[in-house]
């Protein structure tokens, strides 16, 4: 028989979607995805006329590192750690869009990240993705 593989999806206060995964093999269960309504629409939507962005970056490289340590059991480099201001490319003001990939790997290419996030202008995590196969490929 092979490995079980079990996904919860919760609501929390009516805003926020945060799914977890669990398995079969005794792993504890892992943070899969987070997102938060409010920023989904604002990183969905272009900038109104006169829009100044904020090109503030609201989390540390460190502070990543981390955060990704913690939940994972793998310790990135820095330079897999990429960060970019949330007003580039939506009208999701003064936050930090962050992707965690191996060295090596094309930064342009989705598909490539580890670990993706998206933190407010307040610092607060609003999106969390993962990697559907780093849960298993690093036995966490």
């Amino acid at each position: 028989m092979g490995r079980r593989v079990y996904t919860y999806t919760f609501m929390i206060d009516k805003d926020t979607t945060f799914v977890v995964r669990d398995s079969s093999d005794k792993q504890p269960a892992k943070a899969d995805y987070l997102m938060s309504r409010k920023a989904a629409i604002a990183m969905n939507n272009l900038p109104e006329a006169g829009f100044v962005p904020d090109l503030t970056i609201t989390v540390s490289r460190d502070d990543v590192i981390r955060m990704v340590k913690a939940d994972s059991g793998v310790e990135f480099k820095p330079n897999e750690v990429l960060i970019k201001p949330t007003a580039i490319s939506c009208a999701f003001n003064g936050g930090a869009f962050v992707d965690v990939l191996p060295t090596g790997k094309d930064p342009n290419n989705a598909l490539n990240f580890k670990i993706s996030m998206a933190f407010g202008p307040d610092g607060n995590l609003v999106n969390y993705q993962r990697d559907p196969f780093f849960l298993f490929l690093h036995g966490s």
